[in-house]
């Protein structure tokens, strides 16, 4: 309903089209009414090709026609026995070819200039300023992303540079990085409720995002120009009227989170007992294994230990889930030399001098008078003193053992005593006790 609204006239604006979307969010439930209705306008009426122009697709196919018109004319020259009318037939398409390849690449630039500019000149009024900082990303992700981004590759690929686009302009009242915050921790739900088909699509919106998310964080160079001064990447959760600006340290360690969370996630679906579960795991991991997920040593271990026991479990899962463990397996294997190692935890910094200097010195209580000072002559002497009495300690012990040991033998030998013995094994014992004796 909107795109052909927003495409049918040059002058249209984003203001003017979000009067179609508020009589189409009127159907929504109450939580989404209220939202803003000219994000949800602008997002629904465009297409890849009105936000992202495919320069190098365009420049390789314009490549490979000129060099096909140049085998043509080289061969004309080397084969006298070639036909001119065929060749000549050739070129002439060839040459049609590149015409309407240029004038197409043209209509796209044009296109493109003309709804930057509109997009540009009413950011202002994509997100209202009085609404709440988690209200609108999650309006957007409900009404907007995940419902398209399943729909198609293209609408995939739209959805993340939408996202981005937003981000570029500088949109007011909108924090993107929160929004990339809920894209990973709602992976889990998004996995399970997906058909195979749309799983798929969801790993190419997922890769899209992270390799943009994987580039901001690789040198401080391109978080500074991209996003340092960018208001969606800003933490508004503290002070949401005074919003502090993310550094590139915290931001990287952000992303290192999101990609324990994803780890995490895949572990779980990896370990689910539900078939649907764990072939769209291993279909949107397809999508990422190589290029954006993982990229730690740590995480990709824990994801290629779980894939490789998916392997042997053939008689639970059945051989399709089986072939494509395998497939992932290989392609971790393939990367895992070009693992990042995730940096460790820093070690407790120690005081300064002046602080180490100050703890010595003695404190002063309420009433103004300081505590005695320890006597530092007398901590040997007190280390003698119990060391002396741990011996003490040691020799009690002893005694006691031996007192018990003692008195079980003496109850043992009135056991023994009160048994009668014969007087003759009696008389044997001492034989045999006088004749050791001699021979010792």
């Amino acid at each position: 309903l909107l795109r052909p609204a927003l495409k049918g006239s040059d002058t249209a604006s984003v203001l003017d089209l979000s009067l179609h979307a508020k009589e189409i969010l009127s159907s929504m439930p109450s939580n989404l009414k209220q939202s803003s209705p000219a994000l949800f306008t602008t997002f629904w009426s465009l297409t890849l090709n009105d936000i992202s122009v495919p320069v190098e697709t365009y420049e390789n196919h314009e490549r490979r026609l000129k060099k096909a018109l140049a085998d043509l004319e080289e061969t004309d020259r080397l084969d006298p026995k070639a036909k001119d009318k065929d060749i000549k037939k050739w070129k002439e398409n060839i040459t049609l070819d590149l015409d309407k390849l240029e004038k197409e690449r043209k209509k796209q630039v044009d296109n493109n200039k003309k709804v930057m500019t509109r997009i540009t000149e009413d950011k202002d009024a994509l997100v209202e300023k009085d609404k709440s900082y988690k209200a609108i990303p999650c309006f957007f992700l409900q009404t907007c992303v995940f419902p398209r981004c399943v729909q198609s590759p293209e609408d995939a690929v739209f959805c993340a540079r939408f996202i981005h686009l937003l981000h570029k302009i500088k949109t007011p009242n909108l924090s993107t990085i929160l929004i990339y915050n809920m894209i990973i921790t709602t992976f889990g739900p998004m996995v399970f409720s997906r058909t195979e088909q749309e799983a798929k699509h969801f790993g190419k919106f997922l890769s899209e995002t992270l390799q943009m998310l994987n580039r901001w964080a690789s040198t401080e160079e391109v978080f500074k120009k991209e996003c340092e001064n960018f208001p969606g990447f800003t933490n508004v959760s503290q002070k949401p009227t005074k919003p502090e600006k993310i550094a590139f340290s915290s931001f990287q360690q952000c992303l290192r989170n999101w990609h324990k969370q994803l780890s995490k996630a895949f572990t779980t679906c990896l370990e689910s007992s539900e078939g649907t579960e764990v072939h769209n795991a291993l279909t949107i991991l397809s999508e990422l294994v190589g290029s954006t997920f993982p990229v730690y040593d740590t995480f990709h271990a824990e994801v290629k230990q779980r894939v490789q026991k998916l392997i042997g479990e053939e008689q639970q899962f059945g051989q399709s889930i089986v072939v494509m463990a395998r497939s992932v397996n290989a392609r971790l294997q393939a990367c895992e030399s070009k693992m990042l190692k995730l940096p460790s935890k820093g070690k407790r910094k120690e005081a300064p001098e002046k602080d180490k200097d100050a703890e010595k010195k003695p404190k002063v209580d309420k009433g103004g008078a300081a505590p005695p000072a320890k006597d530092v002559k007398q901590e040997p002497v007190r280390r003698v003193e119990k060391q002396e009495e741990d011996k003490k300690d040691v020799k009690r012990d002893s005694e006691q053992d031996n007192r018990k040991r003692n008195r079980a033998e003496d109850e043992g030998a009135k056991v023994h005593a009160g048994k009668e013995e014969d007087p003759r094994a009696v008389r044997a014992k001492k034989e045999v006790g006088h004749s050791s004796k001699k021979e010792g």
